[in-house]
């Protein structure tokens, strides 16, 4: 299955208990990861990524964006800022509040090998559009 950032926020919201082990949770899978055609003015790269699961029949997804530092290394642009349709729960069946959301979405996030993937997608990127970007970024310094 293929899915697009942009369209996590539109799933139908899943209820999900976060046990404290996610080792207990079913590993996410990567479902689609963009790079930006255009890099920055240094020449680094973005885009975003997708994962999910079944999670009692139904699909469970997160993405976010990233953003290459420097070649080899990634990182998610903003922590705060990581979509999903999961509706966490705590231990006592509420709703967890809105910040401890976001360290569970994050908990997520980090139990995933998203860097090596997003790393291979720019490996995969043609070294004429990193050769160009590189020089953009040389000659805007």
């Amino acid at each position: 299955m293929r899915l697009l950032s942009w369209q996590v926020p539109s799933l139908p919201r899943v209820e999900c208990y976060l046990p404290r082990q996610l080792d207990t949770v079913v590993p996410l899978q990567h479902l689609g990861s963009t790079l930006r055609p255009e890099p920055l003015a240094d020449g680094r790269r973005m885009g975003d990524t997708a994962w999910g699961a079944l999670h009692r029949g139904q699909l469970i997804a997160l993405s976010w964006d990233w953003l290459e530092i420097v070649p080899g290394v990634v990182c998610v642009v903003d922590p705060a800022n990581v979509l999903t349709n999961i509706r966490f729960l705590d231990a006592h069946d509420c709703y967890e509040e809105p910040v401890q959301a976001i360290v569970s979405a994050n908990r997520l996030l980090h139990s995933t090998p998203w860097q090596p993937t997003v790393l291979g997608l720019l490996g995969a990127a043609p070294r004429a559009v990193r050769a160009e970007a590189s020089a953009r970024g040389r000659r805007a310094a």
